[in-house]
């Protein structure tokens, strides 16, 4: 007994010591992380729906993640180019697209919480052909098109939660937004084009005795033309299935 517990008193004091708590620094530049990672899921929801509706061109850029101690200088080398970069094929250049996964519920301007959305603030690259918040679930989003410009109002704002200084930001008012639905519309279903898939799967009958048949002979039913059936008994000799 008395062996063992010097044994213990030395691994105890062979354990390193504890960590120190993260700075403000260090829990911020782990939150942007962690948002810059969960960035790609409503881009490429976002670049999908751009497809669909504009028929444009889409590219997510690849992510580049700078060092967790980089410099003033090297954080600046990783300013992204855009979230989503669009285009066509008669345009000069590939326009940058924006987007801000917003955790909040909402499908329309009418439950949309608040009387303006935020576009951006004024000491980031503001030349973007649009800007796009999704709601939470990412199947409905705000979008803000670069022509409502002339309407943007400018603010400041904080963010004490993360602990930010005032800044300067621009907000659209509700009135100017346009609000759409991600989510791709249901596929139509497929009509038969024979009447005689109308209703379920076709039942033919023996011509000669009437049971259930097996054997078609003439047949093309994408031309209403069923043909005619024979059950195993009745099947003429040289019979050709068609």
């Amino acid at each position: 007994m008395t062996s063992e517990r010097p044994r213990l008193i030395d691994r105890l004091q062979q354990r390193p010591p504890p960590r120190p708590s993260p700075t403000p620094e260090e829990i911020e530049e782990e939150r942007f992380r962690k948002e810059l990672l969960a960035s790609q899921r409503p881009a490429r929801i976002v670049a999908a729906w751009l497809s669909r509706t504009y028929s444009l061109h889409t590219e997510v850029p690849e992510l580049k993640i700078r060092p967790a101690n980089a410099t003033p200088a090297q954080r600046r080398a990783f300013t992204d180019k855009g979230d989503i970069l669009a285009w066509k094929d008669h345009w000069p250049a590939k326009r940058r697209v924006e987007v801000k996964w917003r955790h909040i519920p909402f499908t329309c301007a009418e439950d949309f919480p608040f009387p303006s959305v935020n576009v951006d603030r004024l000491d980031h690259n503001l030349d973007a052909l649009m800007f796009v918040g999704t709601n939470h679930s990412l199947t409905h989003a705000f979008v803000i098109h670069e022509n409502t410009k002339p309407y943007w109002v400018e603010e400041t704002s904080t963010d004490e939660a993360r602990g930010y200084k005032p800044f300067r930001i621009y907000r659209c008012p509700l009135e100017h937004v346009t609000f759409v639905s991600l989510t791709p519309p249901p596929r139509p279903r497929l009509k038969a084009r024979s009447s005689h898939l109308q209703g379920g799967p076709p039942v033919y009958r023996c011509s000669v005795c009437g049971i259930d048949a097996c054997y078609g002979q003439d047949v093309s039913l994408l031309r209403d033309k069923p043909g005619t059936w024979f059950c195993a008994a009745h099947v003429p000799a040289g019979f050709l299935p068609s």
